[in-house]
């Protein structure tokens, strides 16, 4: 007999493990919080890649201003085709940095929810291999536990080829 769905349990990131929060051997529903990992580190990814955000965003204004009052000055032909073209150039890449800083903020938004390791399936959760003060590792190779979904099961009844042979003459 064989669970219907097995999966095993891993860290997404790297960190010391504050808590196991379930309770060995009961049935867990699908994204229930199983593992902490110390969310501290991801945390300060997040600040640091707001404030980097905020920083491109107000370069992005000081471009747009800048665009801005070149063109006015491109239009009354008092200014070089050379400065309006710097600052549209400059304007491009502040919109640029205000789009990678977004997604690095997106990314380490990302991260800080992996630092609850949640149950991908329903079904009865095993032993935990890894306890309170453990180092979770991204890269690691065995899991943190495993839980099988068993509402359903896989029965693998064997037979000898004799008794095949015999089976597939009566059906013939």
């Amino acid at each position: 007999v064989s669970a219907y769905r097995t999966a095993e349990i891993r860290a997404q990131v790297s960190g010391i493990i504050q808590k196991k929060l379930y309770t060995e051997g009961v049935f867990v529903e699908a994204n229930t919080p199983l593992f902490q990992i110390d969310p501290a580190p991801f945390s300060a990814d997040v600040d640091a890649a707001t404030a980097v955000l905020a920083r491109a965003e107000a370069e992005l204004l000081n471009a747009q201003i800048k665009y801005d009052r070149a063109k006015s000055l491109s239009a009354r032909e008092i200014t070089s085709a050379e400065s309006f073209n710097n600052a549209t150039a400059a304007l491009a890449q502040a919109k640029a940095s205000v789009a990678e800083a977004k997604a690095i903020l997106a990314r380490r938004k990302l991260e800080l929810s992996y630092a609850t390791i949640r149950s991908p399936i329903s079904g009865v959760i095993g032993q935990s291999f890894m306890s309170e003060g453990g180092l979770a590792s991204s890269s690691g190779t065995s899991p943190l536990a495993v839980i099988q979904q068993i509402d359903k099961v896989y029965v693998d009844v064997r037979q000898s080829a004799m008794s095949l042979e015999v089976l597939r003459d009566t059906a013939a």
